[in-house]
């Protein structure tokens, strides 16, 4: 809301009564809430700091369907394809060059992601199409599920740059809370090399299923070490599969569903009559 150019044509004092207006709405909801779940310790920590409410960090989940793939020199990157450049599209196309300019072989980056029907997102994908020309760069844009799938799985490295270099910032809203995506690329063997900061650092183990990254150059670095040795990226490929384990619905079923039953255990409690057992989210999916 506050990147969008409506907001920022508004007078200062009509955005700071908003943002007062805003923030005492969110208090009020937070304090009339028995429990909160927080879909990362690092958004647990931003829920306290900004509504002083424990939260308790239920991971999502992450299910992947794809059919085992013969690995190539590939760099996949997958997140939505918005004009103010979130997910730092640019900055992947900015170290891409270096890293070629020093691995073995041949290698291609694949950029996977959803385009909106706004002329400003459709002219931001042209604006990353320009930047990538004369390079091996693909772009695959609104892919269904299955295409986006086939792309991960053939893949050997993940990149993922949002909120890199952002690890002094507070806004977290720069930073990814959890990390599906990477959690999806994982699970078909791709070794992510992805930002240090946000909730990322709770999803990839560093130097052992992926690399947490302070910036460009250390993307680039990491990424020459894992494509000029097949036996370390192998090696992580699989533990990156054993690590994406931790996120399967079975887990978040378990978790969430626990977390369920104690919320009816203190609903009886407090109005002395028996509630029914909760039926089992997943199981409606």
């Amino acid at each position: 809301m506050q990147d969008s150019e409506r907001w920022q044509r508004r007078h200062v004092i009509d955005r700071w009564i908003r943002l007062g207006l805003y923030e005492r709405i969110w208090d009020s909801r937070m304090r009339a809430y028995g429990t909160v779940l927080a879909n990362s310790q690092f958004t647990a920590n931003w829920v306290e700091r900004y509504w002083e409410r424990q939260a308790e960090v239920i991971y999502p989940p992450v299910a992947v369907e794809a059919a085992p793939t013969e690995k190539r020199n590939l760099i996949v990157s997958l997140g939505r394809f918005i004009n103010t450049d979130r997910k730092n599209h640019a900055q992947q196309l900015k170290a891409f060059p270096g890293f070629l300019s020093q691995v073995r072989g041949d290698w291609g980056l694949c950029m996977i992601g959803f385009c909106a029907d706004l002329s400003q997102d459709r002219a931001y994908v042209e604006e990353l199409r320009q930047m990538a020309k004369d390079l091996p760069v693909t772009f695959v844009v609104n892919a269904g599920r299955k295409a986006v799938l086939s792309h991960l799985a053939e893949a050997k490295l993940f990149w993922h740059t949002a909120g890199l270099g952002n690890e002094g910032c507070t806004e977290p809203r720069y930073m990814e809370h959890f990390g599906m995506a990477t959690v999806e690329a994982m699970m078909v063997g791709c070794v992510p090399l992805v930002p240090a900061c946000g909730g990322q650092p709770e999803v990839v183990e560093h130097q052992v299923s992926g690399f947490l990254c302070h910036d460009l150059d250390t993307l680039v670095r990491y990424s020459l070490c894992l494509a000029n040795d097949d036996q370390l990226c192998a090696r992580l490929g699989r533990r990156a599969v054993e690590r994406s384990t931790a996120f399967r619905p079975a887990i978040f079923e378990q978790r969430f569903g626990n977390s369920v039953r104690e919320c009816l255990k203190r609903v009886e409690q407090m109005e002395g009559h028996i509630v029914p057992e909760p039926e089992s989210p997943v199981s409606r999916m």
